[in-house]
């Protein structure tokens, strides 16, 4: 029996797949640089993230974490390096346990989701996305009955 392989988490990142939208080439995120690919994939339309932000701000702390005035992709700079999973967590405790701001959070979480469903389709079917070589090895020694099981948000699906 062949050992099983362990991927890491930035298996997907780790292929320098990078798509150009714009003049931003546009990376598979890590939990640390979710907004900041958010913001350059989505730099046209940066004020879809402007309520994700201020919901963001409200609770992450705002000395630390304030808005940057600007355009495009670096409006919502203050951001960049924010755990998502730390976010995320956040928002399902607040509401769960505070029932004032649960819509808002909600709201926040919902178009968080679709914006980050519409960067992994773009990067999973513009530029090379099957160049990266450690998948394709990764991929010739499966066999048709092994199961492959992530909780990481990669491509490898």
């Amino acid at each position: 029996m062949k050992p099983a392989p362990v991927i890491g988490a930035g298996f997907s990142f780790g292929s320098n797949h990078a798509p150009t939208v714009g003049q931003h080439a546009v990376h598979m995120p890590l939990q640390a640089s979710l907004f900041e690919e958010l913001c350059r994939f989505h730099y046209r339309k940066i004020t879809r993230l402007d309520e994700i932000a201020k919901t963001i701000r409200k609770y992450f702390n705002p000395n630390t974490y304030r808005a940057t005035r600007g355009k495009g992709s670096s409006r919502h700079h203050d951001l960049f390096g924010l755990s998502v999973e730390a976010v995320v967590t956040f928002f399902d405790e607040i509401v769960t346990n505070n029932k004032e701001d649960a819509v808002a959070i909600k709201d926040a979480a919902a178009e968080l989701q679709k914006l980050t469903v519409e960067l992994l389709c773009y990067l999973s079917t513009h530029g090379d996305p099957g160049r990266n070589r450690i998948l394709k090895a990764f991929a010739k020694r499966l066999a048709q009955t092994d199961v492959v099981i992530t909780f990481n948000w990669d491509t490898l699906l």
